[in-house]
């Protein structure tokens, strides 16, 4: 019985996880779009990074972190967290650069949009 249990749990925390993916939206509001860039990486780590936040082209800074971890909202909808190679990765693949030959990492709890590192 705790076998068929577990497994049903299991399978319908998978499920709701799977509903939960990030939408294409950027919210334009600081209070939605804080609750948005919480989902990309563990509470603790978000409780403690920065968060940049861009409008019209102008990147805002919302919460002044202190553990080298950046938190924003890409384009597409992807709440992410990298650390400093990690958000300079993404600047490079963002602009068709070479990217730093550097460790990086970068949370991406949420799942994406549909991402690519292709061909951003």
């Amino acid at each position: 019985m705790r076998i068929v249990l577990s497994s049903t749990l299991a399978l319908l925390v998978g499920m709701v996880t799977a509903l939960a993916f990030p939408t294409a939206e950027v919210p334009t509001s600081e209070a939605a779009y804080i609750a948005k860039v919480k989902t990309a990486a563990p509470e603790e780590n978000v409780a403690k990074a920065t968060i940049v936040m861009t409008q019209d082209g102008k990147e805002r800074t919302l919460q002044t972190g202190s553990n080298g971890f950046t938190c924003f909202i890409a384009g597409d909808g992807t709440p992410l967290c990298g650390d400093e190679a990690g958000i300079a990765w993404s600047k490079a693949i963002g602009s068709k650069s070479d990217p730093p030959n550097k460790t990086r990492f970068i949370y991406m709890l949420a799942g994406d949009t549909g991402t690519t590192n292709h061909d951003p």
